[in-house]
């Protein structure tokens, strides 16, 4: 063999062992890259940018396979599914994956009120305390009924003051011999106090300023309730505690949905159903 041609295959053997060096050591240090980084796993992304304290819908995402943090992998969501109808509490861009902390639920305590208000419903205040409020044992996500007491004399501005009103006799008029349903007066033709129970199954969205319930609230108390009504709820609540009626809430079982529709009721009823035949004064 020529000089020249052993010179050639030498070379050609250090460029060969140089180069499977090269290759060994660029796909060493790729997988360790790789496995600093975490690993390829199937994750839903945003399919484009989402704003913050968005409704995230499933056309907005899609499922990629992506490099992920392998310690973290819990926090992210595998199907698009389980990812929609959360709200994003800060800018997802496209080709993001979702976590669990960028994409709430609604329910969530951490999201802002409006994000929590169902379409088509409004958020509206009332005024509460210990005695109206359940001694402050209220919390958001639970339902409530509204309670309201007043006097039909004081609640019409323009009525004559001395004029005979009776609560009974004008619900009579006005809502037939037993409405309005789930309501109290005195008697048909005795006192001109009421109380009744206008709205029901009515669900709470916070407490005070609080979107959720600190342990201290049953002792520091909460001035406001705010509830998710439909906008002629929310007409309904507003002209109903007008002229000094006041609104009082009763806690619902939490799963406890159900509508009731109770003729009208007088104390003297009560008082029969009770077992007492006449009516006592109570010293002072």
């Amino acid at each position: 063999m020529k000089r020249i041609q052993i010179i050639a295959i030498v070379v050609a053997a250090v460029v060969f062992m140089l180069s499977y060096i090269m290759f060994n050591s660029n796909n060493k240090q790729e997988k360790t890259e790789r496995t600093r980084l975490g690993a390829e796993m199937e994750v839903v992304v945003a399919k484009v940018d989402i704003g913050a304290y968005v409704l995230i819908t499933e056309d907005m995402l899609e499922v990629k396979r992506v490099l992920v943090d392998d310690s973290l992998k819990e926090n992210y969501f595998n199907n698009i599914v389980e990812a929609a109808n959360r709200i994003s509490v800060s800018e997802i861009y496209a080709g993001e994956p979702l976590t669990h902390k960028r994409a709430l639920s609604p329910d969530s305590p951490y999201i802002e009120l409006a994000p929590k208000i169902t379409k088509g419903k409004r958020a509206i205040a009332i005024t509460t305390d210990a005695s109206n409020g359940v001694g402050f044992h209220i919390k958001p996500g639970d339902y409530v009924d509204i309670l309201t007491s007043g006097n039909i004399v004081r609640f019409g501005e323009t009525m004559d003051r001395d004029a005979k009103a009776l609560a009974g006799t004008t619900f009579s008029q006005n809502f037939g011999a037993n409405g309005p349903a789930n309501s109290v007066v005195f008697s048909e033709t005795i006192g001109d106090d009421y109380t009744m129970m206008p709205l029901q199954d009515i669900k709470v969205l916070a407490v005070g300023p609080s979107l959720r319930y600190l342990p201290d609230m049953v002792t520091a108390g909460y001035g406001t309730v705010t509830l998710e009504v439909t906008p002629q709820q929310a007409l309904d609540i507003t002209f109903l505690t007008m002229g000094g009626a006041s609104a009082k809430l009763a806690l619902r079982s939490l799963d406890d949905h159900e509508i009731i529709n109770e003729p009208r009721r007088s104390v003297i009823q009560i008082y029969e159903e009770t077992g007492a035949n006449e009516l006592v004064p109570v010293t002072p």
